[in-house]
């Protein structure tokens, strides 16, 4: 019994008990803070996700009408397969526009394989300069269709900065001004795939003189449905990424977000719109207030009401936009 008694721990003091009860306090917050963490990044990794899905999605319907040859002769299609990529770029940068255009098309449907496109393939062949020279035939808009079609899906890869490189970003946003629909829908395609790969590259085409000024044209006046949720993805990229977008860059823009968020009935268009605001209004409280000043938290709220129980992809960016406007000061809390 005294052996017993030799081995128990002295009786606990009332600091003792404090010092337990504060370290099971820290730990548990801990915890929870890396818990939050977690599901943070498990959100963030399937937004991601869903981007880089959408980014691959290029399926379109084939052009239908024969190629005319340089003298009136129809042109037969060409063979797209890795092995013949020697020969689609010795026909590229041959002198028939015809066969430029057949070839050009067959070096698109090889990019637009679903699973391992060969785009390094391609690009090692050497056929980029030619084909951002195509976006450049304004009086082929076939062929610049194809050129920007075949651009879209490499810079949907991992050698987005191949296309970059190359000097495509001013081309594109020259085509957003194009007279045919589908080159300046694939333009803006192209340059919201730009924009998503990095953060330096969404500034360059902020930057560049008509670039942010054409996608709010094509915003305003859409060819289409697609095209109008084309362009509020693209301008999504351009507000998402670290270090932030500089406020003062995309500025124009917000009063446009606010008009659709208002008056746009299409669920896809307003899903991007409102996560544009999520990521413009995540920062400092000048951030915070630039969203606020657009009065756009009570229209937030009416779709928090309107979708809640219909649209969960909705409701998320809504609520995160909410949510960064709250951790701003006394007068931005009140106003969400």
């Amino acid at each position: 019994l005294p052996l017993v008694l030799a081995l128990k721990s002295p009786p606990r003091t009332k600091m003792d008990r404090i010092s337990k009860d504060l370290k099971r306090a820290v730990s548990t917050d801990d915890a929870r803070k890396k818990r939050n963490e977690v599901t943070i990044n498990i959100r963030k990794n399937k937004r991601e996700e869903g981007l880089r899905k959408r980014r691959f999605a290029m399926m379109k319907p084939e052009p239908t009408e024969p190629i005319q040859g340089e003298n009136g002769t129809k042109v037969e299609e060409l063979v797209a397969s890795v092995e013949n990529l020697p020969k689609l770029n010795q026909a590229i940068n041959g002198q028939d526009p015809g066969v430029a255009l057949a070839a050009t098309r067959a070096i698109r449907k090889l990019l637009s394989t679903p699973n391992d496109p060969p785009v390094e393939e391609v690009v090692q062949v050497g056929a980029l300069p030619r084909l951002v020279q195509f976006l450049q035939d304004h009086a082929n808009p076939s062929l610049q269709f194809e050129a920007a079609w075949a651009l879209t899906n490499i810079g949907s890869s991992d050698l987005t900065y191949t296309i970059v490189e190359a000097g495509i970003i001013p081309h594109l946003v020259v085509l957003l001004k194009s007279p045919a629909a589908d080159v300046r829908e694939q333009s803006v395609w192209c340059l919201g795939n730009i924009a998503g790969d990095k953060p330096e590259y969404r500034d360059m085409i902020l930057k560049i003189d008509g670039g942010l000024e054409g996608l709010l044209l094509n915003m305003t006046n859409p060819s289409c449905v697609a095209m109008q949720r084309n362009v509020a993805w693209t301008l999504s990229n351009l507000c998402r990424g670290k270090p932030a977008t500089d406020l003062n860059l995309i500025k124009p823009a917000l009063q446009v977000f606010v008009h659709l968020l208002k008056t746009c009935d299409d669920e896809e268009t307003i899903v991007d719109i409102a996560w544009a605001c999520s990521y413009i209004s995540d920062g400092p409280n000048d951030r915070i207030q630039a969203v606020v000043d657009l009065g756009i938290c009570p229209i937030l709220v009416q779709l928090c009401k309107r979708y809640r129980n219909t649209s969960p992809k909705l409701i998320s960016p809504v609520l995160r936009s909410l949510g960064n406007i709250v951790t701003g000061d006394d007068k931005q809390t009140q106003a969400a």
